[in-house]
């Protein structure tokens, strides 16, 4: 039986957008995604910050982190948390007196990998606005030239250049 406490623990130490990450689901930068629970073609399930969870304005499903486990993996309630707490690295009571050095080693890997990725999804985001803000500088500057003229030509390559990056980036940012 898990205790409140571990519940809560749970609740308070995965966001929803961490739980989407962990199926694979991609939220943009507004805070919408595909909505797994109906077929969904265009995103309509909102993930709010933090660890107040999601709702989806087509099929008006909604909850928690635990909710959204619960639904996805058709899962009782304490799989549904042990499963969360497994796989970000939580360590639950389970009635036991204390971890063993083995399991306190994964936790400290898993907790790590997350904030490993978590810098990296940072790290992208920054370089997809920067490379929003050189884009927008350089159609600027593209325009003092004649179209079709050599330097206009260098800016337009550098321009795709940039746009390919930025797609690409956009594509893979949050995996």
């Amino acid at each position: 039986m898990l205790k409140e406490e571990d519940i809560a623990l749970v609740r308070q130490s995965v966001t929803m957008a961490d739980i989407a990450g962990m199926y694979g689901y991609h939220v943009t930068r507004s805070g919408f995604m595909i909505c797994p629970f109906h077929r969904d073609k265009n995103p309509s399930m909102k993930v709010y910050g933090g660890s107040r969870g999601y709702y989806c304005f087509v099929c008006n499903k909604g909850g928690d982190v635990i909710d959204f486990v619960r639904s996805h993996d058709n899962l009782d309630f304490e799989p549904a948390v042990r499963l969360i707490a497994d796989h970000f690295g939580i360590a639950i009571s389970d009635g036991k007196s204390e971890l063993t050095e083995d399991e306190k080693r994964k936790i400290a890997e898993q907790r790590e990998k997350r904030e490993a990725d978590q810098k990296a999804r940072k790290a992208n985001e920054d370089r997809l606005i920067e490379l929003s803000g050189e884009i927008h500088r350089l159609k600027e500057l593209q325009a003092d030239f004649e179209p079709l003229g050599g330097i206009w030509t260098l800016l337009q390559k550098r321009i795709e250049a940039m746009e390919a990056e930025w797609d690409m980036r956009f594509e893979n940012n949050g995996k």
